[in-house]
């Protein structure tokens, strides 16, 4: 076959490379991936009702994985736990100063929360930081239930939620550890 110039008159079609930057260049990152992971912006969006769209922003950021969904819900839940320890912890502080075991639970739990959340943009699955959070959470339920009968820290107000969070992450001995727990609590708790 020859190949013959065009004639005049004609239109030719100007050829583009299929492939616009060299093999092996980095991707230019997406407008969300600058929010991937951002603790900040999680929280304006769920003040401002725009949470399941920064979820599925992070879904789509977080990779191909096939649990990407249930595992960026587990960072979410991290960070509420560790908004909810922090609150805790300053409420506590302001009305019962005394109240020593209370303010060390709120720190470790604020610190586990924040480094659960922290593992979506390390892009690690924080549900093992989520299942040992529970298992702290109930610990940290009966020493304070335990030692003191006056002002219970708020997040303490959450434990039916935690023992549904339990029944859906956890798995196997964890999840038989922290129904167990559950009920350990109650029991010293309804007393």
């Amino acid at each position: 076959m020859v190949i013959s110039p065009p004639r005049p008159g004609t239109r030719t079609i100007g050829f583009q490379p299929a492939i616009s930057q060299p093999l092996g260049a980095p991707s230019p990152p997406s407008p969300s991936a600058e929010r991937f992971g951002s603790a900040w912006a999680v929280t304006v969006s769920f003040f401002t009702g725009r949470l399941r769209g920064q979820f599925f922003s992070d879904v789509a950021e977080f990779g191909d994985d096939v649990e990407g969904a249930t595992q960026i819900a587990a960072g979410y839940l991290c960070l509420a736990a560790a908004i909810g320890w922090g609150v805790s912890f300053i409420s506590v502080l302001l009305l019962n100063p005394a109240h020593l075991e209370a303010h060390g639970l709120a720190v470790v739990g604020a610190a586990g929360g924040a480094y659960g959340f922290l593992q979506i943009r390390r892009r690690r699955d924080p549900r093992l930081v989520m299942s040992w959070m529970v298992i702290g959470f109930l610990v940290s339920a009966a020493i304070i239930s335990f030692h003191h009968a006056g002002i219970i820290a708020p997040i303490m107000a959450s434990l039916p939620a935690v023992a549904c969070v339990a029944s859906l992450y956890l798995e196997g001995t964890m999840r038989r550890s922290a129904l167990l727990l559950v009920v350990a609590v109650l029991v010293r708790a309804f007393a």
